[in-house]
């Protein structure tokens, strides 16, 4: 119980909402981070700290948790520590705030008074090329959309990410990232190996699946999905025994698993997940947050109108 109280999330308007998502404490891969003496050394007493804390509240031995890097916090007299957790297959990154002399440690973000709470992560190591997308590689604002095609909550926020990009055009471009969480939905995995099989043969339709499987008129079932994806195969004229061959061998399952362990990397658990230039949105939100958010980045950019 106590490891996961040190990764209790909080949640959002998403499918895998109960599990949720500390993004605000998202931080950059260690190997980017170079730590001064003075972070070197509170290092060393945090990671001895949190050795004895987890040994005296008895945490199972196969629960890992290591120190990636500390650095200064914006709190004076605190560093913020990052760790690199698994609880055994449930892996991600958190940040604590630690006092010089690491013995006491805050769990949760740190909010900064009068300022817009808006997670922001670093990108730089976030896989945007080879991936089904819209708009053009120069547009300066960039959609990391972390996805589930069974998830209600992703379906109704499609309809959201279509107005962005009618409103935005060239300015917006956004990347699918496969998120299926096969654990609540039975068929989220295979409906995200079809639209990659359907993408081999032709591009476009991987969104033409995507629309298909969002639309909740279609009733898809674990039982009729087969069935159901063939007819739809045939109504836009894919040859249907390459792509359930394709399916069949999960062709694309390393594209799709990468995007999850990606996602579980970040801390990401509730879908849809959007990161706009590194800012993160959790959930169906209105129209309104993505623009207000888009505004902000095109405006960064020299690009906003008016």
């Amino acid at each position: 119980m106590l490891l996961a109280a040190l990764v209790t999330l909080s949640g959002a308007a998403g499918c895998g909402e109960e599990s949720g998502t500390d993004t605000q404490s998202q931080t950059p891969p260690p190997e980017k981070i170079a730590m001064d003496p003075d972070s070197q050394e509170v290092a060393k007493r945090i990671q001895a700290s949190m050795k004895d804390f987890l040994i005296t509240n008895k945490v199972p031995s196969t629960a890992k948790v290591k120190l990636d890097y500390v650095k200064k916090s914006p709190v004076e007299g605190m560093y913020e520590a990052s760790f690199a957790i698994d609880m055994g297959g449930r892996q991600g990154r958190r940040t604590y705030l630690f006092d010089r002399e690491a013995k006491h440690f805050v769990l949760g973000p740190v909010y900064t008074v009068g300022e817009v709470l808006r997670p922001r992560i670093e990108t730089r190591n976030m896989v945007l090329i080879d991936r089904a997308a819209k708009g053009p590689e120069t547009a300066a604002v960039v959609i990391a959309e972390y996805s589930d095609f069974q998830c209600p909550y992703c379906g109704a926020a499609a309809n959201t990410v279509k107005a962005i990009l009618r409103k935005y055009g060239d300015q917006v471009r956004l990347v699918y990232k496969h998120m299926p969480l096969s654990d609540m939905h039975p068929w989220s995995y295979d409906a995200s190996l079809t639209a990659e099989c359907a993408a081999v043969q032709k591009p476009e339709a991987f969104w033409y699946f995507h629309d298909y499987f969002y639309d909740p008129s279609k009733r898809l079932t674990r039982e009729n999905f087969k069935m159901k994806t063939e007819g739809f195969a045939r109504t836009i004229n894919l040859d249907v025994k390459k792509l359930m061959a394709c399916v069949d061998a999960k062709q694309p399952a390393a594209r799709i698993d990468y995007d999850m362990q990606e996602a579980s990397n970040y801390g990401f658990t509730a879908t849809p997940t959007f990161v706009i230039n590194g800012i993160v949105i959790v959930g169906n939100q209105p129209l309104s947050v993505f623009e207000e958010v888009i505004q902000e980045e095109l405006q960064k950019a020299g690009k906003a109108e008016g």
